[in-house]
């Protein structure tokens, strides 16, 4: 599952919100904050969201980017997030603002991990709703840019030290105006690159029972991990 880029660092606890500080005028924050409000709106009414995905995985360790596909889920209430590889292994991943779970169908095996915050899930959440104030509570802007096709790309630095130590970098890829939404792309503690995109993407579709994954199959064994936060930062795995 590392080779994903989706499994967590360990949380690191006590330091408080840090103000944020963009590196955009005003006038680049206020269009940032313009492009948000309007992917904000058009996912208003949702209730789940279904498309394809890839994800590419770069680090100075490897020498080509790790590949990942499949199909990609996500619902707002209650938050999570669902990406069920089929290339190159089958593997489904589950996380939510406090867990991160990989399933093997096959072998009717999961491992999961339980934190008191899940703060990688919590950004990427955010992303589909990105309401501008609940974002600049974790975030500063860094830099906006506007590609030949009419979509638009806004980095963003979290600000906060428990986000830091699950990402150091996120990047929204929005459509024209911010009318919908394309990828993302996110640095991590350990400074991997780690790239998505959506594609086929449709909003409040009918989805099978039980395709969030709350429910695990009958006799699957599942092995879990608490992260247990220490008063001074790091953390311990029970």
């Amino acid at each position: 599952m590392i080779w994903l880029g989706l499994l967590l660092p360990w949380l690191c606890f006590g330091t408080p919100p840090q103000e944020p500080e963009s590196g955009l005028s005003q006038e680049e924050v206020a269009q940032a904050r313009s492009w948000l409000t309007s992917l904000a709106t058009t996912h208003s009414s949702l209730t789940a969201l279904e498309a394809q995905y890839r994800q590419e995985r770069h680090s100075l360790l490897l020498k080509k980017p790790l590949v990942a596909k499949g199909r990609f889920l996500y619902r707002p209430q209650p938050g999570c997030l669902v990406f069920q590889c089929h290339e190159p292994q089958q593997i489904i991943l589950r996380l939510d603002g406090k867990s991160y779970q990989s399933f093997h169908p096959k072998e009717k095996r999961a491992e999961r991990f339980l934190f008191s915050s899940n703060e990688l899930a919590n950004a990427l959440m955010l992303v589909f709703q990105p309401n501008p104030k609940e974002i600049e509570k974790s975030f500063a802007y860094d830099h906006l840019e506007t590609l030949k096709d009419g979509s638009h790309r806004l980095g963003l630095k979290p600000t906060r030290e428990t986000v830091r130590e699950f990402l150091t970098y996120l990047e929204i890829h929005l459509e024209k105006d911010g009318k919908g939404l394309r990828g993302v792309r996110y640095l991590d503690a350990d400074t991997d690159e780690i790239r998505l995109q959506w594609t086929q993407m449709k909003l409040n579709p009918k989805l099978e029972e039980n395709a969030f994954g709350d429910k695990l199959p009958l006799g699957t064994k599942v092995v879990k991990h608490k992260i247990r936060a220490e008063k001074k930062g790091g953390s311990k795995r029970n």
